[in-house]
C-alpha cells in the first residue's frame, strides 16, 4: 500500500471479519468503486511510480502484476 511517500510494510493489519464483511456490504449496497488514475504492467513498475512521484495523480496508480 503506498500514500504519498513510499513505505516498506512488513505486516498489513486487515482489521477483523465483522469489519470486512460491512465494507464488502457497503460496497455492493452503494456500487462504490475506486478511482484509477491509470494501470501499469509489472515490467513497467518504474514508469508508474515516475508517474506517481509527479504528484498530479487523480485516484490510484495500479501495477497489474498478474
Amino acid at each position: 500500500v503506498y500514500q504519498r511517500s513510499l513505505v516498506t510494510i512488513g505486516r498489513l493489519f486487515v482489521g477483523s471479519r465483522n469489519g470486512l464483511e460491512a465494507m464488502l456490504a457497503a460496497v455492493a449496497t452503494h456500487r462504490l468503486k475506486p478511482v484509477i488514475d491509470n494501470v501499469f504492467p509489472f515490467a513497467e513498475a518504474r514508469e508508474a511510480y515516475r508517474h506517481f512521484q509527479q504528484g498530479d495523480v487523480f485516484g490510484k496508480v495500479v501495477i497489474d502484476c498478474a
